[in-house]
């Protein structure tokens, strides 16, 4: 018994020391040595956009920086540990690039890769692969950043785009052989357009690729994943007036000088020359068809879309306010900025708070007395209308107690519909009709 008890013990101590053998190896596998170069760990996702990024920007593709694979050359390694090895020195001097240092001005954003690059790389435009674009930024606790310099618009370029020898004289759009647009000449104040100049505005959009669209597991209709792709077909400017009356901090006064150039006369009315297939006119909101935007077929004054942004540009940089209705999503999808103080949207004018927003048709139809987009609509028609408005509710802000015949004008709207189809006289004319006629039946029964 003891001999067994003997060989049991020496038993269990040789297999605890198996044991701690196998655990020390399995540690000295695990635990590189100092002397071992380490291996950075990359997943294949990685590796495959760095791989992709060096093809891009590798040594013969031009590209004048630090490629995604220097660095991404180590993981543990700082920005700044990257850019001052051997082989990136090396790679900058081959390069030409003076300075590689992380305190370049200059970074390259292009999707994973995010790269200081130097001035040349910049300035460098590679033919037309690059457009220039100017982006200011200003951090809210600091003062305001200095002026930009002069707009390179000027009005010697605005002028070679909009005083074409060859266009026709002024003239209502349905008049053969005119033109449905008078640019401004420049010869005298009124026709030169600057700070507080009025202009009515109103843009066309065509459909250039449908919405994408999933069912709806619920059985609806419909989910919209991604919107339709709209894109700028008309635009219509016309003078509004000069110049207008303001407080000290831009804002727009309740009341204000009486606007000139009441006969509403089009500066600007450009059709935008498609340059892809267009997916749907939207020729009921839009009143375009198949071929306006054709300069083999159009009659109408096509002009490519650089022009028309030109065009506005300056005119937006000269001061002038536009007046429109909806024109928050008008400059958005026109893509062009502009500063609130230049704004004057008729949507926000006779908008009560809390309560939906009118449409043009029904303003037009009750406060101005007018039937408009009977059938379609034209840019044209809703800029002198959004004009029209603008001078209508500085009459009323001027008598005073606006915000009550705002209320009524939605009453009205809420009893009657919103549609413009009605409004207060021939409402009153429906109303007093068959009480004339009763009245007439009463005297004819009384002289029976």
């Amino acid at each position: 018994k003891t001999s067994k008890d003997d060989k049991t013990s020496k038993d269990d101590e040789t297999s605890k020391e198996d044991k701690t053998s196998e655990d020390e190896t399995s540690d000295a596998r695990e635990t590189p040595s100092a002397d071992a170069p380490s291996t950075p760990k990359v997943n294949a996702g990685l590796a495959a956009a760095l791989a992709a990024g060096e093809a891009m920007y590798g040594e013969h593709s031009g590209f004048r920086g630090l490629t995604p694979g220097q660095i991404a050359a180590s993981e543990a390694s700082t920005l700044g540990d990257i850019l001052s090895t051997p082989t990136t020195d090396a790679r900058a001097a081959e390069l030409g690039i003076d300075d590689v240092s992380p305190e370049t001005e200059w970074l390259l954003f292009n999707d994973f890769c995010i790269n200081p690059v130097d001035f040349a790389e910049v300035v460098t435009m590679y033919g037309a692969c690059k457009v220039p674009v100017l982006c200011a930024y200003a951090a809210v606790d600091k003062p305001p950043p200095p002026p930009l310099p002069p707009s390179p618009i000027t009005a010697t370029l605005y002028r070679s785009l909009t005083l074409n020898p060859n266009l026709p004289k002024y003239g209502e759009a349905n008049a053969p052989g005119t033109c449905p647009f008078a640019p401004f000449t420049f010869e005298s104040p009124e026709e030169t357009p600057g700070p507080g100049t009025v202009l009515g505005i109103d843009a066309e959009f065509v459909s250039l690729a449908p919405a994408v669209k999933e069912p709806n597991p619920e059985g609806g209709p419909d989910i919209v994943v991604q919107a339709a792709r709209l894109g700028l077909a008309r635009v219509s400017v016309v003078r509004g007036g000069s110049p207008r009356s303001e407080k000290d901090d831009g804002s727009l006064l309740t009341s204000s000088a009486p606007l000139t150039n009441t006969n509403l006369v089009p500066v600007i009315d450009d059709y935008i020359r498609a340059v892809e297939p267009v997916h749907d006119y939207l020729t009921r909101f839009s009143g375009l068809v198949p071929g306006d935007l054709d300069p083999a077929l159009s009659k109408h004054h096509i002009v490519e879309l650089k022009h028309a942004y030109l065009k506005l540009r300056y005119l937006v940089d000269a001061g002038c306010v536009f007046v429109g209705h909806g024109l928050k999503q008008d400059f958005k999808m026109i893509n062009v900025t502009v500063p609130p103080a230049q704004i004057v949207d008729t949507v926000e004018l006779f908008h009560f708070k809390r309560q939906r927003k009118l449409s043009l048709r029904f303003l037009a139809s009750y406060l101005l007395k007018e039937d408009i987009q009977q059938e379609t609509h034209d840019s044209i028609e809703d800029a002198r209308t959004a004009v029209r408005l603008y001078r209508k509710y500085l009459e009323m802000r001027a008598a005073g107690n606006f915000e009550g015949q705002l209320l009524e004008i939605y009453r009205f709207g809420k009893q009657h519909g919103f549609t413009g189809e009605k409004r207060p006289d021939n409402v009153d004319a429906a109303n007093d009709k068959p009480a004339n006629n009763n009245n007439n039946n009463n005297n004819n029964n009384n002289g029976a």
